[in-house]
């Protein structure tokens, strides 16, 4: 994963953690320009493991971020994307069986996104706030409500310069 990151962005720490069916995994990036992240692509070295479906959220994990200069503040945007897609088709209803094998191999299920920067937080809309540490939390219940909705959940915050 090192060799594979963008100039002017670099790996601090990286942990996974295979338990069965669970796998467990946190990385730490620094970064000098945080529009550096949408150049991130996470795609299978040297052709040896089949790559991810293209619309994988974790092939390209800050696909869709944006940081927008507002003169005296800074507002980042990311959509979040559903893991479920393509699982059921929109106007077709879950098969019973098949959802409760979902709930199943999903129990436990979590995503969060944490964003820390060094200014002052104006506005967020932040599961939790620590300091100028921001958290977003998902799990499968509430990715299924959100994306059931029509609503795509999505990390914003503004910060002053």
């Amino acid at each position: 994963m090192r060799e594979s990151l963008p100039q002017g962005v670099k790996l601090i720490e990286a942990s996974f953690k295979d338990d069965g069916l669970k796998l467990i995994g946190q990385v730490v990036l620094g970064f000098d320009k945080l529009s550096k992240l949408t150049d991130i692509s996470l795609d299978a070295p040297g052709g040896d493991v089949s790559p991810a479906p293209a619309d994988n959220p974790t092939q390209r994990p800050f696909d869709g971020l944006k940081v927008v200069d507002e003169g005296g503040t800074i507002l980042i945007t990311s959509p979040t994307h559903n893991p479920l897609a393509g699982e059921t088709k929109p106007d077709e209803a879950a098969d019973p069986m098949a959802k409760a094998m979902l709930e199943t191999m999903m129990k436990g299920f979590r995503v969060a996104f944490r964003l820390n920067a060094p200014f002052e937080v104006i506005e967020h809309n932040a599961h939790r706030k620590d300091g100028t540490t921001l958290v977003w939390e998902y799990d499968l219940a509430s990715i299924e409500k959100l994306f059931g909705a029509g609503a795509a959940p999505a990390i914003r915050v503004k910060y002053k310069k």
